[in-house]
């Protein structure tokens, strides 16, 4: 089976979760999680994207995941930094992280659409680079399952008798 490819245009945006406390007359109080609203739209908006470009059954078996994030190049960047950026010299080290960008992809193009579950994806690799045109480049490929091989028998014990 040939890799599935999702485009989607534009600022990528990172998983991100706010929390409220509340407090009520009677006593009672909490706590509220939600989805902050930048993440919220990008999210309905490269969930949209995953949907129109694959069309294909769900995936219920393991999968291996390819993220490439290409964040816009900042236009305080020299014209030397943005050769560098482009060339793919310099690379982003700025927030968010790649967990958090992968965990956006997971929740907002994969699961549902290409995926049954996050359960799914057994590997991954993730990169932020910098480019003129911002965007995600999402490639998800099935997993041929394979038998394990047994350890071999001569293998050192994990824990030796004490020799006094």
């Amino acid at each position: 089976m040939s890799p599935i490819e999702i485009f989607i245009r534009g600022n990528p945006a990172s998983y991100q979760k706010a929390t409220m406390s509340w407090h009520s007359k009677d006593g009672r109080s909490g706590t509220l999680a939600y989805d902050k609203k930048s993440y919220r739209d990008w999210r309905a908006y490269a969930r949209g994207m995953a949907a129109d470009q694959y069309k294909g059954p769900i995936i219920e078996g393991p999968v291996k995941v390819r993220v490439d994030i290409y964040r816009q190049i900042p236009a305080s960047f020299s014209d030397k930094k943005k050769r560098q950026a482009v060339a793919g010299v310099l690379r982003p080290l700025v927030k968010p992280d790649c967990s958090n960008y992968l965990k956006a992809v997971e929740d907002a193009c994969l699961t549902g659409i290409v995926i049954r579950d996050d359960r799914c994806i057994v590997s991954v690799h993730v990169a932020k680079w910098y480019s003129d045109e911002p965007r995600v480049e999402i490639s998800i490929e099935a997993v041929e399952e394979r038998a394990v091989k047994p350890l071999p028998v001569e293998t050192v014990p994990l824990f030796a008798p004490r020799r006094d």
